[in-house]
């Protein structure tokens, strides 16, 4: 009895029952923040650990390493851009391919279905005519639009057709000429592998057709020499819209002839088998690469051997017109300098040039004067009828003036 009488005591005591309550939420609140802090402890630990593991597992690259994946995804960027850039074929293949995908993804039998030229989509088979010359018997061209691209494909050869039959001349004696959109002699062919064993096009037409072709190649070369140039400077990481093309090393160029080719020259292959031995460079690290190279050559050339008299010559000229430049201090177009106002320094002194300011005053460049060992009098002379700018700066205003010098031509051979 008594031990009912305390349990009912206590349930029936609202006080006691409200300290119960309260240590309750109490518990709950000191087990909630307990599991909330040993969470987040937890989670900074596995934070910690992670951080570590990465710092194991990555390990400093190197900057020939950097350079070589600077190349990959060089090439991996011209390989992008050939999908775009390259022939006309080849973008009409991806466009197929990627309709072909689409009727995947409806759910559709890509094998039901056919692609039309003119439709530029994915139709029926059913659709389309029948065509021995074909591979798969059939024509690129559905009913629907085949008459309507005969009539506007040939309309110009079947009017000149009905003018050539007009005239009461022989037809057979005539052959149509696809670039110049007229009937000419059989005479004014080359012979070619079509049925009736001439050219397509007449002997004037055909090297139209061969400029036409290349200028239309050579600008797509262009463009994607140009889209590589824009990016990020291999070495000091800047970015930059004139990126230039420098060799891990210089037994790698290609010569011809002795003297360095021109990307823009090669085929689109070859361009792709060059820029495995490039990564690109910003001019001024180029530049400073390149004087770097060169006076660790003529030091291996030189090793061993004593200065003959005309070299010990040529370089005093070179500390003379170094240590003019270093007086000048920087480019003449100042905080507009495309260099960002650089200070001569002497690594990077070969980054600036000395320009004319008249070139009709210009009797020599500084460079040549120092190679053929003029007198420091004449030198100094030639320095001063010239501004001090940087390598970016001189090679804009010299392209801006060979543009004018252009226009200036042509506008006189129109008038004459």
């Amino acid at each position: 009895m008594e031990k009912t009488s305390s349990l009912t005591g206590n349930a029936s005591n609202p006080d006691t029952n409200v300290t119960t309550t309260t240590t309750r939420k109490r518990t709950k609140t000191t087990v909630t923040t307990i599991a909330t802090t040993t969470t987040t402890t937890e989670e900074k630990i596995l934070d910690e650990l992670e951080d570590e593991e990465e710092e194991k597992t990555v390990p400093d690259i190197t900057q020939e390493e950097k350079e070589k994946l600077h190349m990959k995804a060089l090439v991996a960027r011209y390989d992008a851009f050939l999908k775009f850039v390259s022939s006309d074929k080849e973008l009409k293949r991806f466009a197929i391919e990627e309709d072909r995908q689409a009727l995947i993804g409806r759910g559709l039998n890509p094998d039901d279905y056919k692609y039309c030229n003119t439709c530029a989509t994915h139709v029926k088979r059913s659709i389309f005519p029948k065509d021995s010359h074909r591979d798969d018997g059939l024509s690129s061209i559905c009913k629907i639009h085949r008459s309507e691209t005969k009539n506007t494909r040939f309309a110009a050869k079947n009017k000149a057709l009905r003018e050539l039959q007009a005239s009461g001349s022989n037809t057979k004696n005539f052959r149509w000429c696809a670039w110049c959109k007229q009937f000419l002699l059989r005479s004014s062919f080359d012979a070619g592998a079509r049925q009736d064993g001439l050219h397509t096009y007449c002997k004037s037409c055909v090297p139209k057709k061969n400029t036409h072709d290349n200028d239309r190649l050579n600008s797509r070369k262009h463009d994607m020499i140009a889209h590589l140039r824009k990016g990020t400077c291999a070495r000091c990481e800047i970015q930059a819209n004139d990126l230039e093309f420098a060799h891990f090393s210089r037994d790698d160029k290609l010569t011809k002839d002795g003297k360095k080719v021109n990307l823009a020259t090669l085929s689109i292959h070859k361009i792709r088998d060059e820029l495995f031995k490039v990564r690109m460079l910003c001019k001024k690290c180029h530049q400073r690469e390149t004087r770097s190279e060169g006076e660790a050559a003529k030091m291996q050339r030189l090793e061993g051997q004593p200065l003959k008299p005309y070299q010990k010559r040529m370089e005093k000229l070179h500390n003379m017109v170094n240590q003019i430049k270093k007086d000048i201090g920087q480019c003449i177009k100042g905080e507009k300098c495309l260099n960002l106002t650089v200070p001569v320094a002497d690594e990077d002194i070969s980054l600036f040039h000395f320009d004319h300011t008249n070139p009709e005053e210009k009797d020599k460049a500084v460079s040549e004067l120092v190679t053929k060992r003029c007198s420091a009098a004449r030198i100094i002379n030639e320095i001063g009828k010239c501004v001090l700018m940087c390598s970016n700066c001189h090679l804009l205003k010299t392209t801006e003036n060979r543009e004018n010098i252009g226009k200036k031509r042509k506008s006189k051979l129109i008038s004459e």
